[in-house]
């Protein structure tokens, strides 16, 4: 078990210490998106939109790296584990030591395949729980929190460090998700957020997340009194940071890591 938990125990620091870089790195005004207010004509609306945007290629790199690296503490937590307890049911005399590994499969039938070669020569109990963790069982009654699709927290732990491993490194995200606004914004922000609230049908069918890219329009609306006649500087878009179809960096890799914790921790109860 101590290889296993310690493994986790540092992902989980590590989680937390990449969590604290992306918030300080996020502060800095050269990692901010500008944000400037326009009027436009065609279509009689104000816009708030991205008029410069950081490069945050060195950033995203350093942020793919550490995510890989937990990603490898996690995923071999669960190898040790299965072979620390072969040790256990074989008193230390495994027969297969290279096709021990901890399965991670999406049906039953898929299960009864791998089983037989990855954990035959873990006790039955052992192999149980394995099983009653496999994805095919969903959220099963267990604690859950996701963003976007639902995708269970072993099949992301596996699709991201196959993808680091066999083809490329992890890919990360950035998109303007959080903003500091000036007084000339206001008013746009005002009657964008009155005209949502007024018509949730349109704006759940409509809305697109903002880009991180020149010209970007984060938001517009239709705002009384003159026009803009120029643009005009209207604050900074922070960088969101995520992984594939959007989801969320560090809640995921907190979902991840809190469920490989309670599949060790149930094995070794």
């Amino acid at each position: 078990m101590a290889i296993a938990i310690k493994k986790i125990d540092r992902a989980s620091e590590e989680i937390e210490l990449l969590d604290q870089h992306i918030r300080e790195e996020n502060l800095l005004n050269e990692n901010k998106a500008k944000l400037e207010a326009r009027y436009n004509a065609d279509s009689g609306k104000h816009e708030i939109y991205l008029s410069n945007v950081p490069n945050l290629d060195e950033l995203r790199a350093q942020v793919s790296i550490t995510v890989s690296t937990i990603v490898h503490w996690l995923r071999s937590a669960l190898d040790n584990m299965v072979y620390e307890r072969a040790l256990v049911n074989t008193h230390d005399n495994i027969q297969n030591a290279s096709q021990l590994q901890f399965p991670i499969v999406d049906s039953q039938s898929e299960f009864g395949n791998v089983a037989a070669r990855q954990i035959s020569e873990l006790s039955s109990q052992d192999q149980a729980i394995i099983e009653s963790f496999q994805p095919y069982h969903g959220v099963d009654g267990r604690s859950d929190s996701f963003s976007g699709p639902y995708i269970h927290q072993l099949s992301l732990l596996r699709n991201i460090s196959n993808t680091d491993k066999h083809r490329e490194a992890v890919n990360i995200s950035v998109d303007p998700n959080s903003f500091e606004t000036t007084a000339i914004a206001s008013p746009i922000m005002d009657s964008w957020s009155k005209w949502t609230i007024a018509n949730p049908k349109e704006y759940f069918g409509t809305f697109r997340p903002a880009e991180m890219r020149v010209g970007a329009v984060a938001f517009e609306a239709v705002v009384d009194g003159k026009p803009l006649k120029a643009p005009a500087f209207a604050g900074y878009a922070v960088a969101h940071f995520s992984l594939d179809e959007g989801r969320s960096l560090i809640p995921t890799l907190r979902r991840i890591d809190s469920y490989v914790r309670n599949v060790v921790e149930e094995i070794y109860d």
